[in-house]
């Protein structure tokens, strides 16, 4: 029997907290052979990020760890931490969530890349540039050689992971770890960079510990899967057996929470006036600086919502839903005509333009860059309260609209889950009693049960309080459950626009057609 690449044995991992240390992990163990894709998934605070940070030794100061972690027959823990760092570098690579956290926005990618290179390989500057280069050209990165001399902020968020794959597999390690590695990419780039790493795994030989939240792409993609519950292994086997019939209730329960393209909108259909109203909105970026033209970021964009309506907007990366949402929220410079009944917000000044905007609230996708890390939760929904001029102290009510209890106001957002951070921005937004409010990919940071939560949560929000919402993700299924209209963006452009139901039926646009072929898997 050939031995497994890695050899987790009974990890237990409590982190440190303030006057104690909180269990985590509970005698976990798994293995991952050479070519294998080893998956896990559970709900937030299952452990799934703890048991992957324990690998490489990226634990906070003061965790507690036991057990084996055993890299082709090296037990980590027993390592020096400069022994650890030169196994970082040249044995285990490491993917995070979010590649824009990742690189360094001061430096040139190929730069990047060519680090690891020169401080572990020994190098010459001239022979690690040439690798990095080949390295983004080996992860589908065309004109490589050019493109390694632009920054991170000049790359979509599919090509910024690939960069990010390209310097985890700069000195050819035996492992790499993918930490959500296609959260918050649509269908079709989630789907290309899972072929990726598939690719690469079969090429180089590499063992793959793939943590997702996303239960499709891993039933798809990985060969086993291990399901984790308050810090420990509940189920584990071949990943389509698994999650097609699980025999384990959490597994059951994070299968049954997937949002999926048959289930209707749970949110009775409106009949109200017309409210707001978008004609001909189109929004020029400057050309970019390689010359490659100067399509506009949203063009001649039309649309009206009904006051309580939700208008879903679904594309691709890059197809113009995050500009289409900014410009209605006045955020974002753009020509044509925003009103708001009747009154074109694009006119006013001053004190008017200020209440009119009060009513337009907007709920972003990562709660973690979105909250201030110094305020608490008092802090941040009553700032809310206050620029509206209502009394701070009114804040526990708000919070009570979106489930959370009086106790946390004194938390800070580093304290709170995924899931209790978006009700704590959603609070925030509620704040200023908005009639709409715009949610820029509210879920995608969330594992499927916090997603299932959340969303249930903005539909009873639209029944008790009479919200409109403009949804925006590139995830079709999820803007199904509250959308009664979806609109199609592609390169800047509004291609299809219809009822939820019959955009899903009978799809007129390939782009349309294609994105329901991508959600169905």
């Amino acid at each position: 029997m050939i031995p497994p690449v890695l050899c987790m044995e009974r990890l237990s991992v409590a982190l440190p907290l303030p006057g104690r240390l909180a269990p985590v992990l509970n005698a976990l163990s798994l293995r991952i052979a050479a070519g294998e894709m080893l998956a896990l998934v559970g709900a937030s605070g299952s452990g799934k990020t703890t048991a992957a940070l324990a690998i490489p030794g990226l634990l906070p100061a003061g965790a507690a760890v036991s057990g084996q972690i055993l890299l082709n027959g090296t037990d980590l823990a027993s390592l020096s931490p400069a022994a650890l760092r030169a196994v970082r570098g040249t044995q285990i690579g490491v993917v995070f969530q979010d590649p824009l956290a990742a690189l360094n926005p001061a430096r040139r990618v190929g730069a990047q890349v060519a680090e690891a290179i020169r401080q572990h390989r020994g190098a010459t500057a001239s022979q690690a540039w040439a690798r990095a280069v080949a390295l983004l050209d080996e992860m589908g990165i065309g004109d490589a050689a050019v493109r390694a001399r632009d920054y991170p902020h000049q790359f979509s968020g599919g090509m910024r992971q690939r960069v990010v794959i390209a310097a985890a597999l700069a000195c050819d390690p035996c492992l790499l770890i993918a930490d959500e590695p296609t959260s918050g990419l649509d269908p079709a780039l989630a789907s290309q960079i899972l072929d990726l790493l598939g690719r690469l795994r079969r090429d180089r030989g590499l063992a793959v510990l793939l943590i997702s939240h996303d239960l499709g792409l891993v039933a798809r993609r990985a060969d086993r899967v291990q399901v984790l519950d308050a810090g420990a292994s509940v189920e584990e086997g071949p990943a389509r057996a698994v999650l097609s019939t699980p025999a384990h209730a959490v597994t059951r329960a994070l299968r049954d929470a997937t949002p999926r393209l048959d289930q209707g909108c749970v949110v009775p259909a409106v009949n109200g006036a017309d409210w707001l109203r978008v004609e001909h909105l189109t929004v020029n970026y400057a050309p970019s600086r390689s010359g490659a033209g100067n399509r506009p970021a949203v063009r001649d964009a039309n649309f009206v919502l009904r006051r309580g309506e939700c208008l879903g907007v679904v594309g691709a990366s890059g197809s113009g839903k995050s500009t289409l949402g900014r410009a209605v929220l006045q955020m974002q410079t753009y020509e044509g005509r925003v009103s708001v009944a009747g009154e074109a917000l694009g006119a006013l000044r001053g004190a008017p333009a200020r209440r009119a905007r009060q009513r337009l609230q907007v709920v972003f996708q990562d709660p973690a860059a979105s909250l201030n890390p110094h305020m608490s939760v008092a802090e941040i929904v009553g700032e809310a309260m206050l620029l509206r001029g209502a009394r701070p102290d009114g804040a526990a009510a708000v919070l009570q609209l979106v489930g959370l209890g009086a106790a946390m106001l004194g938390r800070r957002p580093g304290t709170l889950s995924g899931g209790q951070a978006q009700r704590v921005a959603i609070a925030r937004a509620l704040a200023a009693k908005p009639d709409l409010i715009v949610l820029d990919e509210p879920t995608a940071s969330l594992d499927m049960r916090a997603q299932a939560a959340l969303l249930d949560l903005l539909a009873d929000l639209a029944l008790r309080l009479g919200l409109g919402y403009i949804l925006i993700s590139h995830d079709l299924a999820v803007v199904r459950r509250l959308a009664h209209r979806i609109a199609i963006m592609d390169r800047g452009e509004m291609v299809e626009l219809a009822d939820a139901e019959t955009l899903i039926r009978a799809p007129r646009h390939p782009v349309t057609a294609a994105l329901i072929a991508a959600s169905r898997g």
